[in-house]
This record gives structure tokens, C-alpha cells and sequence, in this order.
């Protein structure tokens, strides 16, 4: 029995040290502390960039407000051109005279023509640059990547260079394409389908129940338990039962019992005598009478004690003569029935066939196959569909596209479209500047009512001479 025990913890050891060596021949494990090594260094390589990406933001910042105020300051000079010299139309009575108003509408809106002309080569500039790195950004990059095409180049790219090939750096004998991988891990499926991996790695194999349990199924079978060593009362318990019951318990006269049991030891109330003797030994003058009294009264206290501590027992002592009384008028028959019950399963243990113990061992195998069966198949899910999973690699690229192209191309891009056409409405801007400024500005060289022909010229007199 000893050794059948021994063997199947044996087993049982040998099945974990078996379950554990499935990883050593798993794929995939020569090729992950490379990716792990490259996600490390780039996950170090983020915070390098952190304070440039700032840096630049900082100045993107400034360039684009530099670039607003410049527009701005065109707009308002065109603006408060337009107001002042519309209020000095409005208020000025002469055109040929000289309104200090619509002339200073005039002047701002010559200034915004002049700012137009000083910015306009910078803004043209800067429409260009942007416009080339964030059209063919746009162009190269985030439309390929939405679409998908830009892992078709990856593909391309790796077909050519080892370092970018898929099946190179998973070091799998198969071929497989970045898109495939991409679009099965967007479909939520785990890289286990997606490399097809149960082409190299037998998994139904490793984790075939019947290869780890054989050897403990075996020892478990040759458990033989021989019931007929099995004593379950032996001779000397037995007339132990039989002389108890022999013992006379149920003649007993309970009753006198009882009675004798609850007569009082002492009819005198020790406590008054004690009481009484105390109160003698104060009054005594002599010294040895005294003790006497005091030597008597200590004894007459340890007595009440003992008598005390006796009641309690003998209120135990009540008790157990009542639950006596009840069993014994069928202690005899509660024995004699308990002695028959022995011998009849007694007779039963000799009587069991084996049949019945190996269909309790079968039944128990069964059970412990059903534990690992039940291990072995969530083995089998986490290792195809939990610890294989891929969907956070599509959710990340998805999620870098939408970061690259969402919010830095595409501001960038509606940023010099903006800017591309506020420098484009520059050119009406001036031709409508230039054009209301002189409207703006005093008639010259054509006659006023200052003008010197109008004074000097006179007009004729009639001249009546008298008779």
C-alpha cells in the first residue's frame, strides 16, 4: 500500500514537470525577448523625445500666432480704413477740401497694402514649406496607412530586408505578410490562428491527458484493500459491553439513592454558629480560651467550605443518577442491538467483493481524470486565445494613425490651408485698398472756392452815367 502511494505521488509530480516542459518546445520563445528588447528600448526612447515634441510645440505655437497677427494686422488697418474713411465722406462737406478723417482712412488703408507687400513673400513661403511636408505627408503616409497599403510596403519592404520580415524576426518556418497578421488581429483573432502555429507545434499532442495520467491510472488500479484484517470489535470490548450490562445498572433502587444522596450531612447552621463564636472570642478575656475559640472557628469555616463544594457534587451527582435511570431500563437492548450490528457488518466487510472496490477505484479515477481534463483544456484556451491574443497590436497601430494623421497631419495641413487662402485674398485686398484710398483723399486740381481763378475773376458791372 505503502509503495502504491508513493508511486502515485510520483506521478502526479511527473505530470507537473511534463506540463511545464511544453513551454520550453512552445514557438515563438526564441523570437520574444528580441520583441521584448525592442518594445523596452523604444518604451526608454519615448521620454528622450518628450521634452523635443514640447520644444517644437512651443514654437509651432509662436509661428502660428506671429503669422495670425500678421493677418490680423492687415485686416484691422483695411477695417479701420474703411470706418474712418467712410465716417469722413460722411461728415465732410467739401470734397476738394482737406478731412483729416477720411485722410487717415486713407493712410490705414495704404498701411495694410504696404504690410500686405512686406509679409506676402514670407506667407507665400511658408504656405509652400507646409504645404509640400503636409501634402505629402497626407499623401505618403496617412492615406496608405487608412486604407492599408502602408503594410503591403512593409511587406514589400520585408521581402527584401530580413530585419522587416515577419517570419524572420518570430524565426517561424512559415511566411506570413504584416497585413495578414494585422487584419486577423483587427478580426480578434489570436496569433495561435493567425501564424498558424498548430502546423509547427502538435498542441492536441502535448496536452493529450491519456500521456500524463497513464502511469498514475496504473498505480491507482493496483490499490487492493483486503477487508478481512478488519476488526471493528475485538473480544475484549465485547465482554467489557456484555459484564456492563451483566453489572445489575437497571436493579438499582434510584430512588433511595436519591433520597440518601440529599439527605443534609449537618442539621446545624454552621454559619450562625461560626457567627457565634466569633462574637464569644471578643468578649473572652482569657487568652487561651481565645485561641481555643479562634482555632475553632477556622475549622468550623474550612468544614462550611468542604460542605459547600459537597452540595455541588452532590447536585452533579443528582444528575447523573437521572440520566443513569433513563438508560438503563434499555441499556440491554441498546447494547445487545449494537453488538448485532457489529456482526452484521462484520459479515458485510467479509462478504464485499472486489468488483465493488474497483468500481469505487474506477469511479475515483474517473473523477480525478474529469480535474485534469478540465486543467488541460483551460491550458489549451489561454494559451490559443488569452496569452496569444493580438488585438491590442491592431487597437495600437489604429490608435498611433489616428494620433499621427488626426491630430498633428491634419491640423497641419488645415493650418497652411487657411493660411493659403488668407495670402491669396491679400491680391483683392490691395487692388480694393488702393483703389478706395483715392477715393478717400481730397480732389486735387480741380476748381474749389479757395482757387485763385475764382477770386481773382470778376464778374462785369452795368454802370449807369447820370444826364
Amino acid at each position: 500500500m505503502a509503495a502504491i502511494v508513493s508511486d502515485s505521488k510520483a506521478s502526479v509530480n511527473n505530470i507537473e514537470g511534463n506540463i511545464s516542459s511544453i513551454k520550453e518546445s512552445f514557438p515563438l520563445l526564441d523570437s520574444l525577448p528580441a520583441v521584448n528588447e525592442s518594445l523596452g528600448s523604444l518604451d526608454s526612447d519615448i521620454p528622450k523625445y518628450g521634452g523635443e515634441l514640447k520644444r517644437y510645440n512651443y514654437y509651432r505655437w509662436i509661428v502660428s500666432i506671429v503669422l495670425c497677427s500678421i493677418i490680423l494686422l492687415i485686416i484691422a488697418c483695411n477695417v479701420l480704413g474703411l470706418l474712418l474713411g467712410t465716417i469722413g465722406i460722411a461728415l465732410g462737406d467739401d470734397p476738394y477740401s482737406a478731412n483729416g478723417c477720411s485722410q487717415s482712412g486713407a493712410n490705414f488703408l495704404m498701411a495694410g497694402v504696404g504690410f500686405s507687400f512686406l509679409f506676402s513673400w514670407l506667407l507665400i513661403l511658408l504656405v509652400f514649406i507646409t504645404f509640400i511636408v503636409g501634402g505629402l505627408a497626407y499623401t505618403e503616409i496617412c492615406k496608405p496607412w487608412a486604407n492599408g497599403d502602408i503594410y503591403k510596403l512593409i511587406d514589400t519592404i520585408g521581402s527584401q530586408d530580413d530585419r522587416l520580415n515577419l517570419s524572420n524576426v518570430l524565426k517561424l518556418n512559415q511566411s506570413f505578410s504584416f497585413t495578414e497578421v494585422y487584419s486577423g488581429c483587427k478580426r480578434g483573432d489570436s496569433l495561435w490562428t493567425i501564424l498558424q502555429l498548430d502546423r509547427t507545434f502538435d498542441l492536441d499532442e502535448k496536452l493529450n491527458v491519456n500521456k500524463y495520467t497513464d502511469d498514475l491510472v496504473k498505480n491507482l488500479r493496483r490499490l487492493n484493500v483486503d477487508l478481512n484484517s478488519i476488526t471493528l470489535l475485538n473480544s475484549g470490548g465485547r465482554n467489557v459491553l456484555q459484564e456492563f450490562v451483566a453489572s445489575g445498572i437497571k436493579n438499582i433502587d434510584y430512588q433511595a439513592f436519591s433520597e440518601q444522596i440529599s439527605n443534609a450531612m449537618v442539621n446545624v447552621n454552621l454559619s450562625l454558629v461560626i457567627q457565634y463564636l466569633s462574637t464569644l472570642s471578643l468578649t473572652q478575656t482569657d487568652t487561651e480560651v481565645k485561641s481555643n475559640l479562634t482555632a475553632q472557628i477556622e475549622r468550623l469555616r474550612n468544614l462550611e467550605t468542604t460542605l459547600q463544594e459537597q452540595r455541588k457534587d452532590v447536585v452533579n451527582l443528582t444528575e447523573s443518577l437521572d440520566i443513569l435511570k433513563g438508560i438503563g431500563s434499555t441499556l440491554e437492548a441498546s447494547v445487545n442491538a449494537t453488538l448485532k450490528s457489529v456482526d452484521k457488518a462484520a459479515k458485510m466487510l467479509e462478504t464485499i467483493p472486489k468488483p465493488l472496490l474497483k468500481n469505487a477505484t474506477e469511479c475515483f479515477i474517473a473523477k480525478e481524470l474529469g480535474y485534469f481534463e478540465g486543467y488541460l483544456k483551460w491550458v489549451r484556451k489561454a494559451i490559443t486565445e488569452d496569452i496569444l491574443s493580438c488585438n491590442v497590436v491592431s487597437v495600437t497601430l489604429d490608435n498611433s494613425q489616428v494620433i499621427v494623421c488626426d491630430f498633428l497631419i491634419n491640423p497641419w495641413n488645415a493650418f497652411w490651408f487657411c493660411l493659403a487662402w488668407c495670402t491669396l485674398f491679400l491680391i483683392p485686398s490691395i487692388i480694393f485698398a488702393v483703389k478706395t484710398a483715392k477715393h478717400f483723399r481730397p480732389i486735387k486740381g480741380m476748381f474749389s472756392q479757395d482757387s485763385s481763378e475764382m477770386t481773382t475773376f470778376k464778374l462785369p458791372r452795368a454802370q449807369i452815367n447820370g444826364p
